[in-house]
């Protein structure tokens, strides 16, 4: 970009004058325009902004044909108020100078005739001035660039503690490493004994990102740190949490970054690491939890057995009495119901013990069919505890979900309520379509949850006031 300085007078002899010294002692750094009119220099000024270079100081005089000095200045003031200048006068009146000061942002008068070295020097101090703001503006803007990736950081970091899926870590610090630095990132990284995972390797040969691959495992099962081959050490940050290593964040394109930009993608990594660190620890406590609770899961399946076995029981023995067929067809059909639903609870638990993700078979249902199934289910319980079921159905339209999974899912919901209203109450079915997507709900009248112990409802195991259940419900209903 270069830095200009535009000279305006109607008198050519004095435009000559002004370029030849101006050249002579700022030419190395600056190019010297003229203009003979007002109305020309606004016309050089914009033409000057729009090539991408920059007016750094307009010297002008005050009496000109058409648009005076002041004025000029003024309208320059009005569309680049970061110019400097400089007002040109051989009027002893100081009212124009007065003017373009509380008007035009005038930053120095001086009379005609002028001396070469006091208009040189005030020159100098001008664009020492504008030279000196612009770089104030750049280090302030730094600062705040700074300042909110420090927040960006913090933000990510909270975020980072609650997810507990390594790929949502994976996607997190991808997006805040390409912010930070400005530039795509890829990330690889490997978390317990799962397969290695990767962000942003489009820029890598898939020869190149078995090499990084094959180098993170070795490193990790050899308990070390390590770098990954054929990237410079300048362009690679690792994952790691003491001398665990997790996986490497890698810089593939663009300039080697500034110091300040590795140290917040360091504290980023880091970050990562820990995050990660944790997921390992909440698994193994996991697995031990898993293996130790088996005994007493049984006592629990029986009891949730409980209410299908029932309907079944109910259902078989309307059997033998003297039905029309379609009736007889509807009991079979609700036994089936009631069989699948069991071995759904028993699938959810084995999918539970080991640590499996669910299969979800997604079809068509509508919002009044589930809401149905829900209180189906939950009927027989309701007169003897006096809770009443309420529908709030805004939206009624079908939806395309695992209906099975998300029936056992709300049935975890309602199991809940219903332990929260002992003295009777109401549960209300609620449905709202929100955008493109739809909302269901499920609320009680009971006493409800304790606001310090509701960020750990969705822990395994965890259970609050309830006379059974070992606190899996709500865990798996997330999970689905």
């Amino acid at each position: 970009m270069t830095a200009h300085i535009v000279c305006v007078d109607d008198e050519q002899a004095v435009l000559d004058q002004l370029s030849a010294q101006l050249t002579r002692r700022f030419g190395a750094t600056h190019r010297v325009e003229c203009a003979e009119s007002a109305e020309e220099a606004l016309a050089l000024i914009d033409e000057i902004f729009a090539g991408g270079d920059e007016v750094e100081l307009v010297i002008c005089d005050q009496v000109m044909p058409k648009m005076k000095g002041d004025r000029f200045l003024e309208r320059v003031h009005v569309t680049r108020p970061r110019v400097m200048k400089i007002l040109l006068t051989g009027q002893a009146g100081l009212d124009s100078a007065i003017y373009a000061i509380n008007n035009a942002g005038l930053h120095c008068y001086i009379e005609k005739p002028w001396e070469v070295e006091d208009l040189n020097l005030a020159i100098e101090n001008l664009l020492t001035q504008h030279r000196l703001r612009r770089e104030l503006e750049q280090h302030h803007a730094r600062l705040e660039r700074r300042s909110r990736e420090l927040h960006g950081l913090h933000d990510v970091g909270r975020a980072l503690g609650s997810v507990l899926e390594p790929e949502r870590i994976l996607g997190l610090v991808a997006e805040a490493a390409g912010s930070l630095a400005g530039e795509p990132c890829a990330v690889v990284l490997q978390s317990g004994s799962r397969p290695v995972l990767w962000h942003g390797a489009a820029g890598l040969s898939e020869s190149s990102r078995g090499d990084i691959e094959t180098a993170l495992v070795r490193c990790r099962a050899e308990g070390r740190s390590g770098s990954p081959p054929g990237v410079a050490p300048a362009r690679m940050i690792a994952l790691e949490h003491g001398r665990r290593l997790f996986g490497w964040l890698l810089l593939l394109e663009g300039a080697e970054p500034p110091l300040d930009t590795r140290e917040f993608l360091a504290i980023l990594a880091g970050q990562a690491a820990a995050a990660l660190h944790h997921v390992e620890l909440l698994e193994e406590q996991l697995r031990g939890e898993r293996l130790s609770t088996i005994g007493r899961m049984i006592a629990t399946i029986v009891h949730d057995f409980r209410n299908p076995m029932t309907a079944i029981k109910g259902y078989g023995s309307l059997l033998e009495e003297d039905l029309t067929a379609e009736r007889r067809r509807q009991y079979a059909r609700l036994i089936v119901e009631e069989t699948d639903r069991m071995g759904g609870m028993i699938e959810e638990i084995l999918e539970f013990t080991r640590g499996e993700r669910a299969i979800l078979r997604p079809r068509a249902v509508t919002v009044g069919a589930l809401a149905d199934a829900v209180e189906r289910v939950v009927a027989p319980e309701l007169k003897p505890r006096g809770v009443s079921f309420r529908r709030e159905l805004a939206y009624e339209g079908e939806l395309i979900l695992d209906v099975d999974r998300l029936t056992r899912a709300l049935l975890n919901f309602t199991t809940n309520a219903l332990d929260a209203m002992p003295s009777g109450g109401v549960l209300t079915f609620t449905s709202r379509r929100a955008d493109e997507r739809v909302e269901l709900a499920l609320s009680d009248t009971g006493v409800g949850i304790p606001e310090e112990l509701q960020p750990r409802l969705f822990e395994p195991f965890f259970t609050h006031g309830k006379p059974r259940g070992l606190g899996l419900g709500m865990s798996i209903a997330r999970k689905i």
